[in-house]
C-alpha cells in the first residue's frame, strides 16, 4: 500500500486560508471605519480630545462669582436679622456701615456677573463654533442667566424685607 505525505500541502492551505481570512477582516473593518468617517450627517458629533470649549473658563468664573454672592448674601441676611432683632434702639453705625458696604459689594458683584453672562453669550455665538457646541453653549448661557436672575430676585427680596 502506498501513501503520500500531504502535510506540506495542508500547512500551505492552512496558512493561505488564515492570511485570506485576516485580509477580509481588515477589509471589512475598513469599510465600517469608512462608513463612519464619510457620514456627513449634521447630528454627528465630533469631540476634540482634552480641549474644552473656549467659553468654559468664563462659565466657571461666573459660577465662582455666583457662589461668592451667595455666601455674602447669607452674611448680609445674618446682619439684617441681628440688626432687626436687637433689643435696644441704639443706632449702631458700624453695623449699619457693614450692611451698607456688603450691600454695595453684592450689587457690584451681581452687575459684574451680568456683564460676564453677556460676554459668555457673545463667546458662545461665534461663527466658527459647530452646531452642537452652539446648542450646548446656549443652554449653559440660559442656565447661568437663570441662576443669576434667581439670585438677583432673592437679593432684592432680602433688601425689601429689611427696608420694610
Amino acid at each position: 500500500m502506498t501513501s503520500r505525505n500531504l502535510t506540506s500541502n495542508f500547512l500551505e492551505f492552512r496558512n493561505r486560508a488564515a492570511r485570506d481570512r485576516n485580509f477580509h477582516d481588515y477589509e471589512r473593518s475598513n469599510d465600517d471605519r469608512m462608513a463612519l468617517i464619510q457620514n456627513e450627517d449634521e447630528e454627528v458629533i465630533q469631540f476634540e480630545k482634552n480641549i474644552p470649549p473656549a467659553w468654559m473658563d468664563s462659565q466657571r468664573r461666573i459660577q465662582l462669582q455666583l457662589e461668592q454672592v451667595r455666601s455674602r448674601m447669607k452674611k448680609l441676611q445674618q446682619l439684617h436679622d441681628k440688626h432687626l432683632t436687637r433689643p435696644d434702639f441704639d443706632e449702631n453705625s458700624s453695623e449699619e456701615k457693614e450692611i451698607e458696604s456688603l450691600t454695595k459689594d453684592i450689587t457690584a458683584m451681581l452687575n459684574g456677573c451680568h456683564t460676564s453672562v453677556q460676554q459668555l453669550s457673545s463667546q458662545a455665538n461665534k461663527p466658527q463654533v459647530n452646531t452642537y457646541d452652539k446648542r450646548l453653549a446656549s443652554n449653559v448661557v440660559q442656565a447661568t442667566a437663570s441662576a443669576l436672575q434667581d439670585l438677583t430676585i432673592k437679593f432684592r427680596k432680602c433688601q425689601s424685607n429689611y427696608l420694610h
